[in-house]
């Protein structure tokens, strides 16, 4: 039975997808490995290549003891050599944009640029047009916290559009897709994932997702169709229409003109 991989950009909802299929006893959690907290990653949102031997005997070391759920943002540009060299299949997350930006603007934080800005190796394979922020940062650090989320979005879903492209057969999802119907979006899930959908495990997503209360980012439980468009209580209408600007070559490709 394969391993499942949850990943995608910061704020796209991996740990809540996480959480909630690891409430199967039939897959052990197996959280962020490429968090330098958690494994022997040399640094944050590593890039690791295809061909790559490196790192290896750790994953082959967990993935031996039982069938895994790994959930992990950060393996969101090495899913492919994730993929070429264990027994995985990957569900990767898409979310807005501007609910990214929100996301970030919400805790008071900036994505760091710098981690991938310095990886070589992740900018040669970027192209052009999604490099001209990180060339833009490299002569002046000081750039808007839109850029910043820009630069960081595009990336990332610029590599789940190349992974699409080549591998349809994987789980793509969209955030906001999940949380207007997370049951069916869930059963879906557990289909693909080779993971019976139990009624407890409906009835613990329904439990989540339907929460009424006043609810913040560190929270599990949330009203998943309240939060989709939460965004636009949060930003200008001049972040918006930047944000917009700046990551329309990628997002054009999940978003269309009614979704902003």
């Amino acid at each position: 039975m394969k391993h499942v991989l949850v990943s995608g950009c910061f704020h796209s909802g991996t740990t809540w997808v996480g959480k909630m299929i690891s409430l199967s006893t039939e897959i052990e959690y197996f959280h962020e490995p490429f968090n330098l907290e958690y494994g022997p990653i040399q640094q944050w949102m590593e890039f690791v290549p295809e061909q790559s031997q490196d790192y290896l005997p750790f994953f082959e070391a967990n993935f031996s003891k039982s069938r895994k759920l790994m959930k992990d943002p950060l393996a969101i540009f090495s899913v492919k050599w994730l993929e070429r060299n264990f027994d995985i299949k990957p569900i990767l997350l898409i979310r807005h944009p501007a609910a990214f930006l929100a996301s970030f603007i919400e805790r008071g934080r900036s994505p760091r640029i710098e981690i991938l800005a310095s990886q070589q190796h992740l900018m040669a394979v970027l192209p052009n047009s999604i490099q001209k922020l990180f060339l833009e940062y490299s002569k002046n650090s000081n750039l808007s916290k839109v850029k910043f989320c820009a630069a960081v979005w595009n990336t990332a879903n610029w590599f789940i559009q190349d992974y699409q492209q080549s591998n349809p057969d994987w789980m793509y999802l969209r955030h906001e897709d999940i949380s207007k119907n997370p049951v069916r979006s869930f059963k879906q899930i557990f289909h693909y994932s080779n993971i019976q959908f139990t009624p407890e495990i409906k009835s613990k997503i329904l439990e989540t997702t339907g929460f009424s209360g006043d609810t913040n980012f560190r929270s599990y439980h949330r009203n998943s169709k309240k939060g989709i468009k939460k965004w636009k209580s949060i930003l200008t209408e001049k972040q918006i229409s930047e944000m917009r600007e700046l990551t329309q070559e990628v997002a054009s490709h999940y978003y269309s003109n009614i979704d902003w």
